[in-house]
């Protein structure tokens, strides 16, 4: 039987993920199955081979280079603010190719994106194993809401739009036996850079799954990023920042309009070798305000109480 808290949380989310907040743009937990236009992958199969799945806000899928290496897999990557578990979602999964400087890409395409002053976006990665050495500002393994533009190399030339989130090696030792660093890879006034959120060199980043989420003010010139790494709360930004496990802000050449969020990437470059390298990513979210990024509401107690009695009430009834 389940408990008393585990029915008090069950009556607080039940109807949460029927819909989509309206400020949500796009959102996609991967979800496995047979039904492509309620946004269900095909478990063990390549993003690119599926371009008949609609999650919300997406239209389809479109190729790339080496599109194979992404591929859609059964248990769902972990996190209770974002309301992901293992067992009733999916992930994207990158299939090592044993390759050390071939770049692997695919994207899922997005419907029309209004414009707005502000958009919120969070990912679920996790980096899985890595073994190997780099160069600086090499290898990477990137997801994240932009243009058609792939991110280039750090320190180079760059006309892409949104953010990329996941892992960079810097190219020290540290970090490459870690896997790098957990970062937001962005346009720098034309240049590509990384601003690191975790770095590998002082502690490994590797098999462990992060929320990050991040919050877009656009402006006339240079773009102001807010960003978050696993928040336990969501209730507005300064509940981010309080719960957090880091947060920090930057400046950036993001977007100009919701023209510049025209799909989703996925992206690698030399992630792989002799030994074997992975990544997962999850719960990609797009809107225009925190609410719609559909977090779970973290209860007051005195609501948490007068849930749990009322739990307490149908369980006498049922047994009754």
């Amino acid at each position: 039987m389940r408990s008393v808290h585990a029915l008090a949380i069950a009556a607080m989310t039940v109807g949460a993920s029927v819909a989509a907040h309206a400020a949500t743009i796009a959102s996609d937990s991967y979800l496995i199955g047979s039904n492509p236009s309620a946004g269900q992958y095909a478990a063990g199969t390549s993003l690119a081979s599926q371009a008949a799945v609609t999650a919300f806000g997406f239209k389809n899928t479109t190729g790339g280079s080496g599109t194979a290496q992404y591929q859609s897999q059964t248990l769902g990557l972990v996190n209770t603010l974002a309301g992901a578990d293992s067992a009733s979602s999916g992930k994207v999964g990158y299939i090592n190719p044993n390759v050390t400087t071939l770049t692997r890409s695919t994207a899922h395409n997005l419907n029309a994106v209004a414009n707005s002053s502000t958009y919120y976006v969070s990912h679920l990665v996790n980096l899985g194993t890595w073994s190997g050495t780099a160069a600086a500002g090499q290898r990477a393994l990137l997801t994240g809401f932009g243009n058609a533009t792939a991110p280039t190399n750090t320190g180079t030339g760059t006309s892409m739009t949104g953010l990329e989130f996941g892992f960079s090696q810097d190219g020290t030792a540290a970090s490459t036996t870690a896997g790098g660093s957990l970062v937001i890879r962005y346009n720098n006034a034309g240049t590509s850079a990384d601003q690191i959120l975790l770095d590998g060199t002082v502690s490994s980043v590797q098999n462990l799954t992060y929320l990050v989420v991040a919050r877009i003010d656009v402006t006339a010139g240079t773009d102001n990023v807010t960003w978050w790494v696993n928040p336990t709360d969501a209730t507005d930004d300064s509940t981010l920042s309080s719960s957090a496990l880091a947060t920090g802000t930057f400046a950036g050449n993001v977007v100009n309009s919701g023209a510049d969020f025209g799909r989703l990437n996925y992206y690698s470059v030399g992630w792989g070798n002799s030994v074997g390298a992975s990544g997962f990513f999850d719960e990609a979210r797009l809107s225009t305000d925190l609410a719609g990024l559909n977090f779970v509401a973290v209860p007051e107690p005195t609501t948490l109480s007068v849930l749990a009695l009322g739990a307490m009430g149908l369980v006498r009834r049922r047994r009754a």
